[in-house]
């Protein structure tokens, strides 16, 4: 994503409340740039996948398949 357009974009993005515990969330830039992407490139979500911090996960397969 260009700088230009984050400069126009990051003041519009809500302030994230101090103190939550839990996973680290992404970075706010690197989501946009993520949902721009299948949004550009008009990609199906994958019923079958779940994706996660650590990747794609399939879900229902055993070690055997």
């Amino acid at each position: 994503m260009a700088d230009e357009l984050w400069s126009r974009v990051e003041p519009v993005l809500p302030v994230r409340p101090a103190g939550r515990t839990g996973l680290k969330p992404l970075p706010d830039r690197q989501v946009l740039q993520g949902s721009l992407f299948v949004l550009y490139t008009d990609i199906e979500p994958l019923p079958t996948w779940r994706v996660g911090r650590s990747g794609c996960v399939r879900r229902g397969v055993t070690a055997d398949e």
